[in-house]
């Protein structure tokens, strides 16, 4: 890096020229990035990119975006010299203005839920669920309002951006989003009456208000279980593997449903002991997801105001519920944490080619690095 930063500054360029210069050396990954919302007057649209980023309106934008992610990054802990970043631009239109309220509220979600880093890796985290969330914010507003082409498609803005897991993951967990949005909007009525007299600022003015609040707790949750967990794992606590939390989050859906299951009968008797104290009958389940719910705040007032009533909803339900189950991969991070410190699970070759891998339940650190372009990876102590 030293030799880069040499040579390029003996030239006299820019912080931007060097940048350039070095993504023109070192191949650009794809991975997930800032994506900052640019509001854009109509007329600049047919410029091109790199003519319409040099135009007063654009450049004052996108340099009072880089000073803010600067200041992210101190607050995260994260030192690096580039912020990797693709704009987005949107019509400065009152469309586009909302797409823009929409986007950025679900984007900001983890830099605006207060919590206190301890560690740089903490930090890593963070702004990676950033970056995702500022995709999901723009995927989210675009199946609202449409406004901007479908990042989606086969050579929209994710595909040249994002790696094929995450444009997975945001479309499964957008699909999510939009069904639980619009089961909001429609049982609204009976939310404000289960939260009323206590309603407070949050859901004064709109339904999007308690859908960003229910995705703030949702992602509160997540810091506390895991990176932010005090709690050491014992040697004789095992890790949960993928399929058993797969396993937790169908057993969640289906009591969403009120969909009971079945007992099973033909396992030996020691088995189905095993299995009952392990999942408990579904009344015992119910009654604790209840209590869950109950005090689970905003997401236990949505899901307890209309899952009595669920069939009113018919279709928004039916979608919702659809949607969670094809989303629940999506929701499993790959990282495991313990005391503060991130793992992955280890992989085993499985095969003669070099992603023909298997993951197994032993778990190895791994420590968030920057490189020279800024992008944050994950990599085995």
């Amino acid at each position: 890096m030293h030799y880069y930063k040499n040579h390029y500054e003996t030239k006299k360029l820019t912080e931007e020229e060097i940048h350039e210069q070095l993504k023109s050396t070192f191949k650009r990954p794809k991975a997930l990035q800032d994506m900052p919302l640019i509001l854009t007057p109509e007329y600049l649209f047919p410029t091109p990119q790199q003519v319409r980023r040099q135009l007063p309106v654009i450049k004052s934008r996108l340099e009072a975006w880089k000073l803010r992610a600067k200041e992210e990054d101190e607050l995260l802990r994260i030192e690096r010299r580039f912020i990797p970043f693709v704009e987005i631009y949107i019509p400065d239109t009152p469309q586009g203005k909302e797409f823009f309220t929409i986007a950025k509220a679900i984007g900001e979600i983890p830099m605006q839920v207060q919590v206190k880093l301890k560690n740089e890796n903490q930090g890593y985290w963070l702004k990676t669920n950033h970056y995702f969330d500022q995709a999901r914010g723009v995927l989210f507003a675009h199946k609202l309002l449409g406004v901007i082409p479908n990042p989606l498609e086969e050579h929209g803005l994710f595909s040249q951006y994002l790696p094929e897991t995450s444009i997975r993951n945001l479309e499964l967990i957008t699909n999510v989003d939009l069904a639980e949005y619009q089961l909001i909007k429609e049982g609204e009525k009976y939310i404000r009456q289960m939260v009323e007299p206590n309603i407070d600022d949050t859901f004064k003015n709109n339904p999007l208000e308690l859908f960003v609040s229910i995705q703030k707790q949702a992602f509160l949750d997540t810091w506390n279980l895991g990176p932010a967990c005090p709690e050491p794992i014992s040697s004789e606590t095992k890790w949960l593997s993928i399929e058993e939390q797969e396993d937790f989050l169908n057993k969640r859906i289906r009591l969403l449903e009120q969909n009971p299951w079945m007992e099973q009968t033909k396992k030996p008797e020691s088995q189905q002991n095993k299995n009952k104290q392990e999942q408990g009958t579904y009344q015992q389940q119910n009654q604790e997801y209840l209590k869950f719910l109950e005090n689970y705040q905003w997401y236990g007032n949505f899901i307890l105001a209309l899952r009595p009533r669920h069939w009113e909803f018919g279709e928004l339900w039916d979608k919702y519920t659809q949607a969670l189950k094809a989303a629940k991969t999506a929701y499993i991070d790959d990282l495991y944490w313990q005391t503060g410190q991130p793992y992955k699970a280890k992989e085993i070759s499985v095969g003669e080619q070099p992603h023909h891998k298997r993951k197994t339940r032993k778990r190895q650190r791994v420590q968030g690095v920057v490189d020279i372009l800024g992008y944050i990876h994950w990599q085995w102590t």
